[in-house]
């Protein structure tokens, strides 16, 4: 790599890590002081913990409380400014190339290159690699770092807070502390049940997304009429990777209420119970996980959305089922085709800078700002909309085809 090449790319990235560090840090603030006594409460509640459930007072109590109050921060941002930045990565690019090129005109470097007989274009290839290679690792990030962080996305500062001060505290106020609030607070699972490939209906009062541990578990099994044939309850199921092993399960059967000879519907007959050791379902913890957290499909890999539209599969027929395995499958094509309008984005907004004499540059801000918003909108949100009458493949690239016109003209208006 030429010295003008390394030149311009450690320009372009500092600006860009500034630019994003910025953003982060306005996001996080605002959330830290429209959210600070509830900071305050937890890190009191922490730093009481600590110290064997007494108050803590004095000097050494309030850096007690900053300490504790400084690492629920920690843990509760820390994933989210993961995500966060990915979702900044389109504006971050194109201010670091807006404020790269100001640099550039501003101190007549591109007027030095062009009379060293070089062209625009060779001012832009080291941005446009570097941007490349962010949007690249971008995509890798969603595929490999994403998902083993998505647990932790959801979480609020009560929910890290009170995780804390259980394994502080005994067992029993650790219990107390969980029940403190209501149930959504502790990982629960939405009040309906879930529809396994089986066509049996699951219940699960609580779900520990760290754990996959499902307390309180419902299985009802139905007959062609949609009535109760056998009903299949647990106190607590581990997912050991194959199948649900089940704590104090028990079965209650009951025969069919349906006449073989009339077809009508009778009276049923006595239930009989038996206990159950386990239970084989493609309810797995990930479609749990999915069921608690609609937004979570956006943070799984390609390959474990691939899993879980492959267990809906043979329940495609369902209209419900069917609209869910077409929300997946959009999910899962639009983070490359996010990634692409971003790129595309970029190199529409470039002309706009890439001046060979020097120029207003808060002029070329105000006309960059409408084109670089409607990219950077169909790439966050565009790709996701449903087109009436298209498949999804092809609804996901919509934003796609309408961005990469702009592109070619905008390259096409660079005259060097």
């Amino acid at each position: 790599m030429s010295t003008l090449s390394r030149y311009i790319a450690r320009l372009f990235f500092t600006n860009a890590l500034v630019l994003m560090s910025i953003l982060c840090l306005l996001v996080f603030i605002a959330d830290v002081s429209t959210r600070f006594d509830e900071y305050t409460l937890w890190a009191r509640a922490l730093a009481s913990a600590a110290a064997g459930n007494v108050d803590p007072k004095g000097l050494m109590g309030t850096l007690s409380m900053l300490r504790w109050g400084a690492w629920l921060m920690a843990d509760v941002w820390l994933p989210r400014l993961v995500v966060l930045s990915l979702y900044l990565l389109g504006p971050a690019l194109i201010g670091a190339m807006g404020f790269t090129c100001a640099q550039l005109v501003k101190y007549r470097e591109v007027i030095a290159v062009l009379a060293g007989g070089q062209s625009l274009w060779r001012v832009a290839r080291p941005m446009l690699v570097c941007a490349a290679l962010a949007v690249l690792g971008s995509l890798a990030a969603r595929e490999t770092l994403l998902p083993s962080i998505a647990t932790l996305l959801p979480r609020a500062e009560r929910d890290v807070a009170r995780a804390r001060i259980q394994r502080m505290t005994s067992q029993a106020m650790g219990q107390q502390a969980m029940r403190a609030d209501n149930a959504r607070d502790m990982g629960t699972l939405t009040r309906d049940f879930v529809l396994d490939g089986k066509g049996r209906l699951i219940y699960v009062r609580e779900f520990d997304l760290a754990t996959s541990i499902a307390r309180g578990v419902v299985v009802i099994e139905r007959d062609a009429l949609g009535l109760m044939q056998r009903r299949i309850s647990a106190d607590k199921a581990t997912w050991d990777g194959s199948v649900w092993q089940l704590e104090n399960g028990k079965a209650i059967d009951r025969p069919s209420m349906r006449d073989a000879q009339t077809g009508e519907v009778r009276a049923g007959t006595r239930v009989t119970t038996a206990a159950v050791a386990s239970l084989a379902t493609d309810v797995d913890p990930t479609v749990l996980k999915l069921r608690r957290y609609e937004s979570l499909a956006s943070n799984l890999s390609t390959r474990q959305l691939s899993q879980v539209i492959q267990r809906y599969l043979p329940q495609k027929d369902s209209p419900q089922i069917a609209r869910r395995i077409a929300s997946l499958e959009r999910t899962r094509l639009a983070r490359f085709a996010s990634a692409a309008c971003i790129f595309l984005t970029f190199v529409t907004c470039l002309p706009f800078f890439l001046r060979k004499e020097p120029t207003n540059m808060l002029r070329q801000s105000l006309l960059c700002a409408p084109v670089a918003a409607g990219g950077l909108l169909a790439a966050t949100l565009g790709v996701l909309f449903v087109v009436p009458g298209l498949p999804v493949w092809l609804g996901v690239m919509t934003p796609l085809a309408l961005l990469i016109p702009g592109a070619i003209a905008a390259v096409s208006s660079v005259r060097s």
